[in-house]
């Protein structure tokens, strides 16, 4: 495919995310907490137990899920009689070997054990819930589904959608994007740009350059550079990777490539992104609810007021009631707000698409305070125009046939010629 690359950049399960581009939301990997069953009785040393025992439990979608061990005690330590009835239930989403679903017995062995081999998932990205029984004690364990689906980019001018490969999960931004197993992809190219990656945001410059900031499970941070193979390291105790350089800590810290001081702490949420001359901002929200814009290139800091809950990008912010606000003006562009979210055209006009909370779509620009209407039945704006609806439509702006179906993740971004970019993944076929 022959890429005609955003100007610059700057958001599954759940669903981008100023100037000349839109940014890219960041994507990071769940965290699975393994449920571990408790007794039905308060546990004394005499009552029995069932657990689930070699969690956590995550399986692609359309794949088989590892054997899952499930443990019954009569006091905490003492394995039952062999022969104890278990009952296992699947959820919905999850299927016996032969595709039958519901519950079922089984027996436990000399150990008190029942292994749960092989369990299949469907084609949905879901976290969903195995339930567990005996007489006396029940246990319950979740399980993620990872969608591992096809990937794509598609761009309206021209109306055409090229593959980027399979076996991708979640989308990045410009290009980028991530499996199951935290390997971040540029394109179709098979090798992956980094492994282990828990979180990461794609972006452009005003040169054109394909950039990804991610950060590792290890909390290590980085920016790669596709157009020269070039990596850069910025140092550790990162969390998310929020675009343009900034990265935040887990303790609220926002920093800026790999300066060791913060520009600033306590922050909640966080958006970066570029502007035509390559000046590098970010949006943030503190602990207290308040707005602010940070500019590195001067150090400077401007204050937009409260109350605030998210950054959206290029500006605009979300309140908790669902007010979409611009900058510091206290009108809301919008009320009863789901989902929003911020880019620029390659003008520098300030834009925002967002989605009420009837599924209306809109897009706002404030150079001119004026709205457009582009219907109804979607969920999530990803960016530039497109917009999804809730069973997975990607559509652009107010046309009624969608450009894909089965899309479990998307953003799109706008280049230096004003050409409307999506990338986007759809959910396997099992």
């Amino acid at each position: 495919m022959t890429h005609n690359q955003p100007d610059f950049v700057r958001d599954s399960n759940g669903g981008v995310q100023r100037r000349t581009l839109v940014a890219g939301a960041a994507w990071t990997i769940p965290v699975v907490a393994t449920a571990v069953g408790a007794p039905l009785a308060a546990a004394s040393g005499e009552a029995p137990t069932l657990a689930f025992t070699n969690g956590p439990y995550t399986v692609a979608a359309c794949g088989t899920l590892k054997d899952v061990v499930i443990k019954a005690t009569t006091d905490g330590t003492t394995a039952p009689p062999t022969g104890t009835l278990v009952t296992v239930t699947l959820p919905a989403g999850l299927t016996w070997s032969n595709g039958e679903t519901g519950s079922r017995p089984f027996s436990t062995d000399a150990n008190g054990e029942v292994v749960l081999s092989g369990v299949k998932a469907s084609g949905t990205a879901a976290t969903v819930t195995i339930a567990a029984s005996t007489s006396s004690a029940t246990a319950a364990a979740p399980v993620t589904v990872s969608a591992a689906g096809n990937a794509w980019a598609y761009v309206h001018e021209t109306n055409s959608a090229a593959s980027m490969g399979g076996n991708r999960s979640g989308v990045v931004g410009n290009g980028y994007f991530l499996d199951s197993e935290g390997n971040l992809y540029y394109y179709e190219n098979p090798n992956p740009v980094a492994t282990g990656v828990a979180s990461a945001v794609g972006y452009l410059d005003a040169a054109n350059n394909h950039y990804v900031d991610y950060v590792k499970t290890d909390g290590s941070s980085f920016a790669y550079r596709a157009e020269d193979n070039n990596t850069a390291s910025f140092g550790g105790d990162r969390s998310t990777a929020v675009g343009n350089g900034y990265f935040l800590s887990p303790d609220g810290g926002l920093y800026y490539y790999e300066n060791p001081n913060p520009v600033a702490t306590g922050v909640t949420s966080a958006f970066g992104y570029l502007d035509t001359a390559n000046n590098h901002y970010v949006d943030y929200i503190d602990s207290t609810g308040n707005a602010f814009g940070y500019r590195v290139e001067d150090n400077n800091t401007a204050s937009f007021g409260g109350p605030r809950s998210k950054a959206v990008g290029n500006g605009y912010f979300l309140s908790p009631d669902g007010g979409l606000y611009y900058y510091e003006n206290p009108n809301p562009v919008a009320t009863g707000v789901t989902s929003a979210i911020g880019y620029m055209d390659s003008a520098n006009n300030h834009y925002v698409d967002y989605v009420d909370s009837t599924g209306n779509s809109f897009t706002y620009r404030v150079e001119d305070n004026s709205t457009a209407s582009h219907g109804g039945d979607r969920s999530t704006a990803v960016g530039v125009g497109y917009f999804l609806s809730p069973e997975g439509g990607l559509y652009y702006y107010n046309e009624p046939n969608p450009i894909a179906t089965g899309v479990t993740a998307a953003i799109g971004y706008i280049d230096a010629g004003n050409n409307h970019y999506v990338d986007y993944v759809t959910a396997p076929a099992c």
